[in-house]
């Protein structure tokens, strides 16, 4: 790192849940974002919203969680305009986010400070609402406007191609990583320790194919009541062959109490557990006492649980969806399917060949350390920082 003096980063998050498991928390990939910041010389300030107001430090971050506002369940906050304004000028600003209000008058606040920015693209979608679609066309007019004054950092190709084609952003503007996402040497150590501290209950855990999902619990994106149904299907289909299998499901969200209910009018009780929300150190207990991560999203971004999964040392069934589909190679470190029955034979699949499924859950962790490794590949985004920076 090189001494600068002086410094000021700040970091908004824009997108996400950051209440999904519990109390507010960083998200695994805004931390590496703050980290590689203060490396490179910079105090870090983050603006977010979060369900109360609170203000705390963190691994040398300066948090300002405000309270959070819903237009048109869009988290937004004048609290956090206010601050940004009336705080030291910044050399970089990084926004987390990009279809969101906040990002909107984040971006215009930026711009007529002549504040360099990097947004994150976490997932693009189009608009239905008439008023997002306005919030949408007004981030296009900002980003044509001010085009010489941000880089939009997208974490799938197919991001890029929507940035492209459907927001008119110049391809010089936009630039495709996936490093954000990555473990850290020391998430992966801290994986290391949980397993020796907690090996019996792990070795106790191989009685059972047990398939995991965690995230957040919803219907529009998520689907994990499809998934829980699914599963029924998949019991129906083959309880009394395989009787020794499981679905875990764990993450907060509007839909909880509903799966709860759903789990028991359906009668598999012991066989879908409703777990809620974990601990940091519980999550890793559930990758690592599970066989296989579960997905049935409608769309997605690139969710993080992929890489955490395969830190694991776990195989991954997931949709045949944009951004899920450029990192999962089917039957080489996971499962993509395209519809319902494609989805109950690979569940099939994963109970009943347990030689290939071993197979690759070690080679998926050997992938996590060697090529989905933040150390490895964080020096493209200190490039960035230290470009946009100057």
């Amino acid at each position: 790192m090189k001494e600068k003096k002086n410094l000021m980063a700040h970091v908004i998050v824009s997108q996400g849940y950051p209440g999904t498991f519990g109390k507010y928390r960083m998200q695994a990939w805004v931390e590496n974002v703050n980290r590689l910041l203060i490396d490179e010389g910079h105090k870090v300030a983050l603006f977010t919203c979060g369900k109360n107001s609170e203000s705390f430090t963190k691994n040398g971050v300066e948090v300002i969680v405000s309270k959070r506002l819903r237009v048109l369940n869009d988290p937004f906050s004048l609290d956090i305009l206010m601050r940004v304004l009336l705080s030291k000028k910044p050399s970089i600003t990084i926004i987390h986010g990009l279809q969101h209000l906040l990002t909107l008058f984040s971006l215009i606040i930026c711009f007529l400070r002549k504040v360099p920015v990097v947004v994150i693209v976490h997932g693009l979608y189009l608009s239905n609402s008439k008023l997002l679609s306005s919030r949408d066309r007004l981030l296009k007019l900002l980003l044509r406007v001010f085009k010489d004054s941000y880089l939009v950092i997208a974490l799938t190709s197919y991001d890029r191609r929507f940035l492209l084609k459907k927001w008119g952003i110049s391809p010089d503007r936009i630039r495709v990583t996936k490093v954000f996402l990555y473990l850290s040497q020391e998430e992966l150590q801290k994986i290391e320790q949980i397993m020796k501290r907690n090996q019996e209950r792990i070795m106790n855990a191989s009685d059972k194919v047990r398939f995991l999902y965690i995230g957040r619990l919803d219907h529009h994106q998520k689907r994990v009541d499809h998934l829980i149904k699914i599963f029924y299907d998949f019991l129906k289909m083959r309880e009394k062959k395989y009787p020794d299998v499981e679905l875990v499901v764990v993450g907060r969200g509007p839909l909880k109490g509903l799966l709860v209910e759903m789990v028991r009018k359906l009668g598999i009780q012991d066989y879908v557990k409703i777990v809620g929300a974990v601990s940091e150190e519980e999550k890793w207990l559930r990758y690592l006492t599970s066989s296989a991560l579960v997905l049935t999203s409608r769309f997605e971004g690139l969710p993080r649980v992929i890489f955490e999964a395969f830190a694991a040392g776990k195989a991954v069934v997931v949709p045949n969806i944009c951004g899920l589909n450029e990192v999962i190679q089917h039957r080489i470190n996971g499962f993509l399917f395209n519809n319902d029955e494609e989805f109950l034979d690979i569940l099939n699949s994963v109970v009943t060949d347990n030689r290939h499924r071993l197979v690759m859950q070690k080679a998926n962790r050997a992938l996590a350390i060697e090529k989905f490794n933040l150390e490895a590949h964080e020096e493209e985004m200190r490039d960035i920082i230290r470009d946009y920076a100057n």
